[in-house]
């Protein structure tokens, strides 16, 4: 097929693949891509911030088939004089590659009931369920904890503010609260035009907007180095996708970033995650370090 023949000389002449995002390397969508471009003798090296799929210890969770697919080894940066860093980002935030971040918690659902299915997954460290998320977005009084928040944040201390919602509706309904509160906001989900997602990031990148708030859109991608608070209103077990949420607003000055990144995290009684410190190592046993 003539359609394939640019694919095929690549595929003959490729001797290294460089994969972004490399996290999804064992993805279906991800592994046919790769297996389309690369040869027996093509070199892949993978770049990610977080090695890993999900859960440590989860079943199945894919870790094991995502560290042998890069032959179980893990390169890392090394310090000035090639020493192995045991902090990769203390060093990178020293650098200021990265900025240093200061965190701050508020309440958030007190009275949220799981399922015995509910249960059982976020018990067996599988990822908070969709019907859970649900839950979380039709509280209203958890919602108008994280409205004031955000007004605090934004308006207050002047900060571009980023807001992970846990539901489509909730991310829409926060925006149209700041909106109406004479904060300048958008919401962007799954089903917002490409052509307003665009605006919306541009006019936040130039301070028209003040907040975006969004559900499921705004993690691996996204680049708005101004950003200087994340509001993470969207509860997780994996450690990837809160590595993911954190890092939007982690650009530090020498990447035109922020010196220091505001991240309130919103406290239900569901969260088992690690220390934002820990996530560059938290898949290190998979490839042998």
């Amino acid at each position: 097929d003539a359609s394939f023949s640019p694919f095929t000389r690549i595929k003959q002449r490729c001797n290294l693949l460089i994969v972004d995002e490399a996290h999804r390397s064992v993805a279906p969508t991800y592994k046919n891509a790769i297996e389309l471009i690369s040869n027996n003798g093509t070199k892949i090296l993978g770049l990610t911030a977080t090695p890993g799929r999900t859960a440590r210890n989860q079943i199945g969770s894919g870790n094991e088939e995502l560290a042998q697919f890069y032959g179980n080894s893990k390169i890392t940066i090394v310090g000035d004089d090639g020493e192995p860093l045991e902090n990769p980002l203390k060093y990178l935030q020293e650098k200021r590659v990265l900025s240093t971040y200061e965190v701050n918690f508020i309440e958030g659902s007190e009275q949220l009931e799981l399922s015995d299915r509910e249960a059982a997954d976020v018990s067996n460290l599988l990822d908070i369920p969709q019907s859970v998320l649900n839950k979380l977005g039709a509280d209203h009084v958890r919602t108008a904890r994280v409205a004031a928040a955000i007004l605090e944040v934004a308006i207050n201390r002047n900060l571009q503010t980023i807001v992970f919602a846990p539901t489509k509706d909730n991310a829409i309904e926060l925006a149209l609260y700041l909106r109406f509160n004479e904060c300048a906001a958008a919401a962007i989900t799954g089903e917002t035009p490409s052509r307003d997602r665009a605006r919306y990031i541009e006019e936040f990148r130039d301070e028209k907007i003040k907040v975006l708030t969004n559900f499921g859109v705004l993690t691996p991608g996204f680049d708005a180095p101004g950003t200087e608070a994340v509001i993470i209103a969207r509860p997780t077990l994996s450690v990837v996708l809160y590595s993911q949420m954190v890092g939007r607003g982690l650009r530090g000055p020498r990447m035109g970033g922020t010196e220091v990144c505001l991240i309130i995290d919103v406290k239900d009684n569901i969260l088992n995650l690690p220390d934002i410190d820990e996530a560059f190592s938290y898949f290190d046993d998979f490839y042998g370090r």
